[in-house]
């Protein structure tokens, strides 16, 4: 699933509806994603534990997309980083 503009807790409500809808596994192409914020970052990184891919991020969103251990998703070897 592609996913353009900004993520906040405005637009976040649809991004959740639409990834409850959407079969597993899921893959998040963030190719237009220009910036998250904080509520965004704390359901992606939900997502991402739950096994959702996420690709094409920017360096921005891959650095906000960062867990405990210092890892960025979505992983080099995934082609999310450009």
């Amino acid at each position: 699933m592609r996913v353009d503009g900004r993520l906040d807790a405005e637009s976040l409500g649809e991004l959740e509806h639409t990834c409850n809808k959407a079969p597993p596994p899921l893959t998040l192409d963030f190719e237009g994603v220009l910036w998250i914020d904080d509520q965004a970052t704390e359901y992606l990184l939900r997502l991402i534990s739950d096994g959702t891919v996420v690709t094409n991020a920017s360096p921005y969103v891959a650095l906000r997309l960062k867990n405990e251990r210092g890892e960025t998703f979505p992983p080099r070897d995934k082609g999310g980083d450009r």
